[in-house]
């Protein structure tokens, strides 16, 4: 099973968006997890930020974050 990890403070900054959609999604291959912190302060002061199976993905918008997280997710689940 693969993991999407959200740093909690970045979940406060506004990607708490991508988080409760991609659990709607429900996505059975994939586990959403969240952190205390992801240890990249300067990337989740700024920006929206997850680790995507041990890859860090980072956007300006959620809308982008969440748009490269799907396009991951179907890709990989091929």
């Amino acid at each position: 099973m693969k993991k999407i990890t959200f740093c909690e403070q970045n979940l406060h900054q506004g990607s708490y968006v991508v988080f409760n959609i991609l659990k709607e999604k429900n996505y059975p291959d994939f586990e959403l997890r969240i952190a205390r912190c992801l240890a990249e302060c300067g990337e989740c002061f700024s920006k929206y930020i997850v680790d995507y199976h041990g890859r860090l993905l980072v956007e300006n918008t959620p809308e982008r974050l969440l748009n490269r997280i799907i396009l991951l997710i179907e890709t990989d689940s091929k």
